[in-house]
Protein backbone atom coordinates (compact mmCIF):
# COMPACT_ATOMS: atom_id res chain seq x y z
CA UNK A 1 0.00 0.00 0.00
CA UNK A 2 2.50 2.40 0.85
CA UNK A 3 4.10 1.79 -3.31
CA UNK A 4 1.27 3.08 -4.55
CA UNK A 5 0.88 6.23 -2.07
CA UNK A 6 4.43 7.15 -3.08
CA UNK A 7 3.39 6.10 -7.35
CA UNK A 8 0.65 8.29 -6.59
CA UNK A 9 3.05 11.29 -5.04
CA UNK A 10 5.39 10.87 -8.02
CA UNK A 11 2.96 10.86 -10.61
CA UNK A 12 1.67 13.96 -9.12
CA UNK A 13 4.97 15.47 -8.79
CA UNK A 14 5.57 14.61 -12.71
CA UNK A 15 2.24 16.20 -13.32
CA UNK A 16 3.04 19.70 -11.48
CA UNK A 17 6.63 19.76 -13.74
CA UNK A 18 4.85 18.81 -16.74
CA UNK A 19 2.33 21.66 -16.05
CA UNK A 20 4.89 24.31 -15.21
CA UNK A 21 7.55 23.64 -18.07
CA UNK A 22 4.19 24.10 -20.49
CA UNK A 23 3.36 27.51 -18.18
CA UNK A 24 6.99 28.56 -19.09
CA UNK A 25 7.10 27.48 -22.70
CA UNK A 26 3.87 29.93 -23.11
CA UNK A 27 5.68 32.62 -20.94
CA UNK A 28 8.91 32.18 -23.21
CA UNK A 29 6.68 32.41 -26.63
CA UNK A 30 5.01 35.27 -25.42
CA UNK A 31 8.64 37.09 -24.98
CA UNK A 32 9.81 36.18 -27.94
CA UNK A 33 6.67 37.43 -29.76
CA UNK A 34 6.94 40.32 -28.10
CA UNK A 35 11.20 40.69 -29.05
CA UNK A 36 9.99 39.92 -32.35
CA UNK A 37 7.34 43.16 -32.37
CA UNK A 38 9.91 45.38 -30.84
CA UNK A 39 12.28 44.83 -33.12
CA UNK A 40 9.74 45.49 -36.55
CA UNK A 41 9.06 48.36 -34.57
CA UNK A 42 12.78 49.49 -34.68
CA UNK A 43 13.81 48.40 -38.18
CA UNK A 44 10.81 48.09 -40.34
CA UNK A 45 9.31 51.47 -41.24
CA UNK A 46 6.27 49.55 -43.43
CA UNK A 47 5.29 48.05 -39.81
CA UNK A 48 5.34 51.45 -37.97
CA UNK A 49 3.27 52.92 -40.79
CA UNK A 50 0.85 49.82 -40.08
CA UNK A 51 1.04 50.51 -36.11
CA UNK A 52 0.01 54.02 -37.27
CA UNK A 53 -2.55 53.24 -39.57
CA UNK A 54 -4.12 51.05 -35.93
CA UNK A 55 -3.82 53.96 -33.71
CA UNK A 56 -5.81 56.21 -36.54
CA UNK A 57 -8.27 53.23 -37.00
CA UNK A 58 -9.20 52.92 -32.88
CA UNK A 59 -8.77 56.91 -32.66
CA UNK A 60 -11.76 56.55 -35.76
CA UNK A 61 -13.66 53.88 -33.53
CA UNK A 62 -13.54 56.51 -30.89
CA UNK A 63 -15.24 58.95 -32.68
CA UNK A 64 -17.78 57.63 -34.47
CA UNK A 65 -18.39 55.02 -31.51
CA UNK A 66 -19.89 52.37 -34.13
CA UNK A 67 -21.78 49.31 -33.33
CA UNK A 68 -19.46 46.41 -31.33
CA UNK A 69 -19.83 44.33 -34.66
CA UNK A 70 -17.97 47.26 -36.79
CA UNK A 71 -15.42 47.50 -33.85
CA UNK A 72 -14.58 43.79 -33.65
CA UNK A 73 -14.23 43.83 -37.69
CA UNK A 74 -12.31 46.89 -37.86
CA UNK A 75 -9.74 45.61 -34.92
CA UNK A 76 -9.75 42.07 -36.41
CA UNK A 77 -8.98 43.84 -39.83
CA UNK A 78 -5.75 46.15 -38.10
CA UNK A 79 -4.33 43.22 -36.28
CA UNK A 80 -4.33 40.81 -39.67
CA UNK A 81 -2.76 43.62 -41.31
CA UNK A 82 -0.09 44.24 -38.70
CA UNK A 83 0.36 40.58 -38.65
CA UNK A 84 0.90 39.95 -42.58
CA UNK A 85 3.41 42.78 -42.33
CA UNK A 86 5.40 40.96 -39.84
CA UNK A 87 5.30 37.72 -41.62
CA UNK A 88 6.66 39.96 -44.99
CA UNK A 89 9.21 41.03 -42.82
CA UNK A 90 10.30 37.75 -41.60
CA UNK A 91 10.13 36.53 -45.28
CA UNK A 92 12.25 39.39 -46.46
CA UNK A 93 14.78 38.84 -43.79
CA UNK A 94 14.95 34.87 -44.49
CA UNK A 95 15.22 35.52 -48.02
CA UNK A 96 18.25 38.18 -47.98
CA UNK A 97 20.00 36.50 -45.72
CA UNK A 98 19.78 32.77 -47.87
CA UNK A 99 20.64 35.04 -50.78
CA UNK A 100 21.68 38.48 -50.48
CA UNK A 101 21.71 39.24 -54.01
CA UNK A 102 19.24 39.84 -56.35
CA UNK A 103 17.14 36.77 -57.93
CA UNK A 104 14.35 36.32 -59.54
CA UNK A 105 12.82 33.21 -57.48
CA UNK A 106 13.47 35.23 -53.86
CA UNK A 107 11.87 38.54 -55.75
CA UNK A 108 8.89 36.67 -56.56
CA UNK A 109 8.32 35.52 -53.12
CA UNK A 110 8.92 39.16 -51.46
CA UNK A 111 6.69 40.46 -53.81
CA UNK A 112 4.00 37.81 -52.99
CA UNK A 113 4.37 38.60 -49.34
CA UNK A 114 3.89 42.13 -49.49
CA UNK A 115 0.77 41.59 -52.21
CA UNK A 116 -0.68 40.03 -49.20
CA UNK A 117 -0.14 43.07 -46.89
CA UNK A 118 -1.70 45.39 -49.67
CA UNK A 119 -4.43 42.84 -50.14
CA UNK A 120 -4.95 42.62 -46.34
CA UNK A 121 -5.08 46.67 -46.11
CA UNK A 122 -7.28 47.22 -48.99
CA UNK A 123 -9.82 44.96 -47.12
CA UNK A 124 -9.10 46.93 -43.46
CA UNK A 125 -10.04 50.40 -45.90
CA UNK A 126 -13.04 48.92 -47.31
CA UNK A 127 -14.31 47.80 -43.52
CA UNK A 128 -13.22 51.51 -42.50
CA UNK A 129 -15.19 53.04 -45.40
CA UNK A 130 -18.13 50.91 -44.63
CA UNK A 131 -18.59 51.52 -40.84
CA UNK A 132 -18.02 55.61 -41.75
CA UNK A 133 -20.71 55.66 -44.21
CA UNK A 134 -22.88 53.16 -41.67
CA UNK A 135 -22.42 55.81 -39.14
CA UNK A 136 -23.45 58.72 -41.20
CA UNK A 137 -26.60 56.98 -43.09
CA UNK A 138 -27.57 54.21 -40.59
CA UNK A 139 -27.96 52.42 -43.80
CA UNK A 140 -25.41 49.42 -43.89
Amino acid sequence: MDDLVKSHRLEAEEQKFSDRKIKLSIVARIICGWNGVLQAWREEGGFRNQVFGFIAMIATLGIVQPPLTWWVLALFGSLTVLSFELINTALEALSDLLHPDHHPKIGKVKDLACAAVIVSSFGLLIIGIAMIADALTGKI
